[in-house]
């Protein structure tokens, strides 16, 4: 907004910039821009900055959508970049993270903290005490191989945080990350059912999470997708009883009866999928079992 002298004792002038957490005054120049509403940086969103992105990529994808509230927007004169070095290598991002884009001068204001991600980006206001750019610790690849159905529970939230606390020590669960599912395969404080569970990342330290598989006598762990196995029991095919092969049966007829089987309990099983049959080949001359 102008404030300007008027009448006969004051005189001159002075634009007073209100932003998002202060404001700033400067003398009303004969050449300035006009009162009005500042645009705000985090109108925008930026969701297409990845690991591997250079940086003059990243300065460019930014400036493209600066320009759309401001076309005349130049870096470090309406706006700066923080934090994007500490997640860069040899002129590339190589880690996860987030960096600040904040509107300084006369023309910009507010700021949005966006976060890197291996394919993708995402952006959001930047609050009034903000977290500074950091570099997130990404805990996809964690594996864990040593959760059984029979373990009591508590061990199996200290096996999980004890691994995440190898990448982040401060590393604490329903602050850092989440654990979902756990829950519905535990009876009497044990677990008590093979099933699937997903641990998820949360707060400012974190990114990513990883599918843990509980089986009868072990687990397995796999990068969280969200193509990934959902959360809850798995369904048991131990108990599954076939009584019809014989030698002579088609190759063809028997991973049928295999498959109907498993159906009855699981309808969308898929050979090679969800279940394999292992060393039945060995049994084939021709086509049927010999």
């Amino acid at each position: 907004m102008h404030i300007k002298a008027f009448g006969n004792d004051l005189t001159g002038g002075f634009i007073l910039f209100i932003r998002q957490t202060d404001s700033i005054t400067k003398p009303l120049a004969g050449q300035t821009n006009p009162p009005g509403k500042m645009p705000i940086v985090s109108d925008v969103t930026i969701n297409d900055i990845k690991i591997g992105d250079t940086k003059a990529q990243v300065d460019a994808k930014i400036l493209q959508k600066l320009q759309t509230l401001y076309p005349h927007a130049k870096l470090n004169q309406d706006y700066q970049i923080q934090g994007l070095e500490q997640l860069m290598k040899d002129d590339r991002i190589v880690f996860t993270g987030t960096i600040h884009v904040v509107g300084i001068g006369d023309h910009l204001t507010g700021g949005m903290e966006i976060t890197i991600d291996k394919l993708s980006s995402t952006s959001k206001p930047l609050g009034l005490n903000p977290t500074p750019p950091t570099k997130l610790i990404n805990i996809s690849n964690i594996k864990i191989h040593d959760v059984k159905v029979s373990d009591v529970k508590q061990t199996v939230l200290n096996k999980i945080d004890h691994k995440i606390s190898e990448f982040y020590p401060q590393a604490r669960i329903n602050r850092d990350y989440k654990i979902e599912g756990l829950d519905d395969l535990v009876q009497e404080d044990k677990i008590a059912f093979a099933g699937i569970v997903h641990i998820k990342a949360l707060g400012k330290h974190l990114t990513g999470g990883f599918v843990l598989a509980i089986h009868q006598t072990g687990s397995t762990t796999e990068v969280l997708t969200p193509n990934s196995a959902q959360i809850g029991k798995l369904i048991s095919i131990d108990q599954i009883e076939i009584k019809d092969i014989k030698i002579g049966n088609l190759l063809v007829d028997v991973k049928a009866k295999i498959a109907a089987k498993i159906q009855t309990l699981y309808p969308d099983a898929q050979l090679n999928q969800d279940y394999q049959i292992e060393s039945l080949e060995a049994l084939i001359q021709g086509d049927q079992i010999a």
